[in-house]
């Protein structure tokens, strides 16, 4: 994955989660174009264009266009995207009023970046695209400063979190599972599935693999990552070493036993501890930005929200907010 997608979902996923204290006010409370406010920040619709813009090419560009219309539970995949960014933007812009109220700023060198970004940006899109969005230079460079201030936030709060995942939490074992089922069936019809599920254990025992003891019972591969199963099997199954075998267990779903093929699988560990370990970082600064939009609500104008659309945007399809930063900010990921 490209560096600047995973700058992107470092924010996007941590501010786009959790709950957001915004309040919908009417125009008459909030500039026509003026999205959120925070505090004496704002963010405007051409702003917010800036970064529907951003969401248009990350996914258009991987799905193709007709990943707008795909079918959800709740909606369509372009609702449940717009819905993320307006928790996103509300929480950017929060963050960043936060960053400003805690004597947070941009040194020399940032604000250089920022400029440099917001020029490239602009040079990035063509008359026509700058006519339908309404984007100049000094709106640009407003959004970076933004973003840059979020960042500066969301290292601060993690660099004094000292979150950890150890690495037996984040292990991801390999099992072989035999299943006797016993749903819906009579009393007599569990007590011979018990039998045969005791009676493959004996052959296992005895050095026989599942298929050659398996009768009637079913047998799947699995990978697993703690919290998936019933905690009393979870323990069992983790306890097991590579090539060792469980009891007979009584579970919900019928008898079960368990064989470890791999009591740890190296990569899949490794990718589970990085998400693991995102997603406590997002907890911690969540619950951070939100203590202080408990006491700071942030002002929202669903009239102008209707007014953004990403498949029905026309605009800056040359410019990605995100890949320019990353060509300016990139040492500092």
């Amino acid at each position: 994955m490209k560096r600047w997608i995973l700058t992107f979902f470092l924010l996007f996923t941590c501010l786009m989660t959790g709950c957001a204290a915004q309040k919908e006010e009417s125009t008459d409370a909030m500039l026509e174009d003026e999205l959120i406010r925070i505090g004496d920040n704002s963010c405007t619709l051409a702003e917010a264009m800036i970064f529907v813009a951003a969401q248009k090419n990350i996914y258009q560009d991987s799905y193709g266009g007709d990943i707008w219309s795909v079918k959800l539970s709740e909606g369509t995949f372009e609702t449940y995207i717009m819905n993320g960014l307006k928790t996103y933007l509300g929480k950017l812009f929060s963050a960043a009023q936060m960053a400003g109220n805690e004597g947070y700023t941009l040194t020399d060198e940032e604000t250089t970046k920022v400029n440099q970004a917001a020029a490239a940006y602009m040079a990035a899109m063509s008359e026509d695209e700058i006519a339908a969005t309404h984007l100049n230079e000094e709106i640009v460079r407003d959004a970076y400063e933004q973003y840059v201030l979020a960042r500066k936030l969301y290292d601060h709060v993690l660099a004094d979190a000292n979150v950890e995942i150890s690495s037996d939490e984040a292990r991801v074992i390999h099992l072989q599972k035999l299943l006797y089922v016993t749903q819906d069936l009579s009393e007599t019809e569990v007590q011979e599935k018990k039998a045969a599920a005791e009676q493959a254990a004996a052959g296992i025992a005895e050095g026989k693999d599942f298929a050659a003891v398996s009768g009637d019972g079913v047998i799947t591969e699995l990978e697993v990552m703690r919290g998936q199963m019933d905690p009393d099997v979870e323990t069992a199954v983790f306890a097991l070493a590579t090539g060792e075998v469980s009891p007979v267990l009584d579970t919900d779903e019928g008898y079960v036993i368990y064989k470890c093929t791999d009591s740890y699988d190296e990569a899949a560990s490794n990718a589970n501890k990085a998400k693991l370990l995102a997603e406590h970082r997002d907890q911690v600064f969540n619950e951070y930005l939100d203590s202080y939009l408990k006491e700071h609500q942030a002002l929202f104008n669903d009239q102008a929200w209707e007014k953004l659309s990403i498949s029905g945007y026309q605009g800056a399809a040359s410019a990605n907010f995100y890949t320019i930063y990353q060509q300016y900010f990139s040492e500092q990921q």
